[in-house]
């Protein structure tokens, strides 16, 4: 009686333990499951039906903020696609070397919708610390002067996006990124 239980345990263990396989993964080796897997050429059509979803993308990394490395922007061959990558919460910063790597992603969908009124309050913000760091390097404060130069580009890029609102004729722009749950260097 005693090795029929132990061979039940043994076979249930067994059978337990086999029900435990590896999720399937993608070329790079990252958990694919049922996870789509969206290419960077055909991200901004299909992004919308995934926001809020996890998806995979491929690509090469063509930037990584220097600023902290919270995001990194790829692109794939034969397309002028650049999708935005931003780190989640939980991961380390991306490293400035990944640059030139390619790389799979698997992240959620989020899509940021700006219109006028949305350009209007960011410039307001903008100008604001402007006049704030001109008032404390008339102060004698250091360090302002560098981040004079990065609001300076913060203005251009308000106007660039205002032109591009108005010559797509839309009330509104729309732009998808991914929030990074895991990548995995290509070799």
């Amino acid at each position: 009686m005693k090795k029929l239980l132990t061979f039940i345990v043994i076979t249930a263990f067994i059978s337990l333990n086999g029900s435990f396989a590896e999720e399937p993964t993608n070329n790079a080796g990252l958990p694919q499951g049922d996870t789509p897997e969206i290419s960077l050429s055909n991200f901004e059509q299909k992004a919308g039906k995934h926001v809020g979803e996890e998806v995979l993308m491929e690509g090469m990394v063509v930037h990584v903020c220097k600023h902290g490395g919270k995001r990194m922007f790829l692109t794939g061959e034969n397309t002028d696609a650049r999708v935005k990558i931003t780190k989640g919460d939980d991961m380390a910063s991306f490293k400035p070397e990944l640059r030139g790597s390619d790389v799979a992603v698997k992240g959620v969908v989020h899509v940021k919708e700006v219109d006028n009124a949305y350009l209007d309050e960011w410039e307001k913000d903008v100008r604001a610390e402007m006049k704030e760091s001109k008032q404390k390097i008339h102060t004698g404060e250091e360090g302002h002067q560098e981040k004079e130069g990065e609001k300076e580009e913060t203005l251009m890029k308000i106007k660039n996006m205002r032109k591009q609102l108005e010559e797509s004729n839309k009330n509104v722009l729309t732009f998808y990124s991914l929030e990074c749950k895991d990548y995995k260097e290509i070799k």
